[in-house]
């Protein structure tokens, strides 16, 4: 559950404040990747990630792998 809080402040000084809560959703993934890489081999693949706060964020993953796959976690 997700809570928050709203103020508005009115032109007389005093202001209203509104305490939220409620439930969000992940967001819905852009796309899957998908690469042949050769074995034996260094291989970078730069991933784009949308912003949608108006605000810097800050992210760790870690990567999982398994004998044909390998799968990013979002740490924080």
């Amino acid at each position: 559950m997700l809570q928050g809080s709203v103020f508005f402040p009115l032109p007389d000084g005093q202001g209203l404040i509104y305490y939220v809560c409620g439930t969000a959703e992940p967001p819905k993934p852009n796309g899957r990747v998908s690469r042949d890489v050769p074995c034996k081999t260094t291989f970078v693949e730069t991933l784009a990630v949308q912003n949608w706060l108006k605000k810097s964020q800050r992210s760790a993953a870690f990567a999982a792998f398994s004998f044909y796959h390998v799968t990013l976690y979002n740490a924080l």
